[in-house]
């Protein structure tokens, strides 16, 4: 139970969501995640717990408590959708799994794993983690110096996980290939059934290059984070602390810089893909890093709005940069298409 001061602090929160659990159930909860990488407490206070307005794919919540007698701030998630998410037990349990056999085990800023809750409580599983307090998403950061960093975090796991992945247990991690279908053959059968005249001539050309483009992204294989753009990557004191990894996966590391690069301002492209190939692979890059990033960007445009041409589906930013794609490949050379 509480002791009366919790109590007293819980009377004066906001209050708690009926789909999240109850104060009682969240000790209980709480004493079980961090004996799993701890000893067991022998005193567990809570100070102060407050849902997570920005939750997205999971319902989560900031908690503040006391370990016997020291102060703790922990990040907890639910197996509470809050995206539609068509089976969250799955999902949230899946990015246990890559906390428990590949972020717990490096000193990289990742949130630090305090523990999890398998069954026994509400909304089960529970995945706890250190919260991360007065940081800012890179998106809202002037300048290259939080983004660029971004990308040096990235490359530098891409190339622990490339180079010593053996040491971990990654056999469990969904396979990018099978997963999301790189250039799957029925696109291209879609594409010859296609009438001429369908699709503007450059859509034609750019699908047909992607098609032939896409099969070295295979060659870029690595541990990735699956979806590196700006919100899931924190910076705080001069540190890049990504979060959320229920997308990690095996698979080419481009497609992270991919994301972390789209929508950048051109002036930061260079200096964003020099801190990655710096750090992933220092002074010997593949020669055809910059086909592989070409092959990343277009996968990131066709998997959203599809290589069949209908006009005036997907986001139009993206059909807009999958225009500017064609013409600088040569695909598009009047102003018109």
């Amino acid at each position: 139970m509480l002791a009366q001061e919790e109590l007293s602090t819980a009377a004066a929160r906001s209050e708690t969501p009926s789909d999240l659990p109850t104060d009682d159930e969240l000790l209980f909860g709480l004493a079980i995640a961090l004996s799993e990488t701890g000893s067991k407490p022998r005193k567990l206070e809570l100070v102060d717990r407050r849902p997570n307005p920005e939750a997205s794919t999971f319902a989560s919540e900031r908690i503040t408590c006391r370990v016997d007698g020291t102060e703790l701030r922990l990040f907890c998630k639910y197996a509470v959708s809050r995206v539609g998410e068509p089976d969250p037990a799955a999902g949230l349990a899946y990015e246990i799994a890559v906390y428990r056999s590949i972020l717990g085990h490096l000193n990289l800023a990742t949130p630090r794993y305090y523990g999890s809750v398998d069954q026994g409580v509400p909304s089960a599983p529970w995945l706890v983690v250190e919260s991360i307090e007065a940081a800012q998403s890179i998106d809202v950061m002037e300048g290259t110096e939080a983004v660029c960093a971004a990308a040096k975090w990235i490359g530098n796991f891409h190339r622990l996980m490339e180079s010593s992945g053996s040491r971990f247990d990654t056999g469990f991690l969904s396979q990018f290939a099978e997963a999301d279908c790189v250039a799957p053959p029925e696109w291209l059968d879609r594409l010859k059934q296609l009438p001429r005249g369908a699709e503007p001539v450059w859509w034609y050309r750019l699908v047909r290059y992607f098609l032939r483009l896409a099969p070295i992204l295979a060659e870029d294989a690595t541990v990735i984070h699956g979806d590196y753009y700006g919100p899931n990557v924190l910076f705080q004191q001069g540190q890049v602390r990504p979060l959320d990894w229920h997308t990690a996966r095996s698979g080419p590391g481009v497609i992270d810089l991919a994301m972390l690069l789209e929508a950048r301002p051109s002036s930061q492209v260079e200096p964003i893909v020099s801190a990655y190939r710096l750090a992933r692979w220092g002074a010997n890059p593949p020669a055809d890093l910059l086909d592989r990033l070409t092959a990343a960007r277009l996968w990131l445009h066709f998997r959203t709005v599809g290589v069949v041409w209908v006009p005036g589906r997907g986001r139009k930013w993206r059909l807009e940069s999958l225009r500017e794609e064609a013409r600088e490949l040569g695909f598009l050379r009047s102003s018109n298409g």
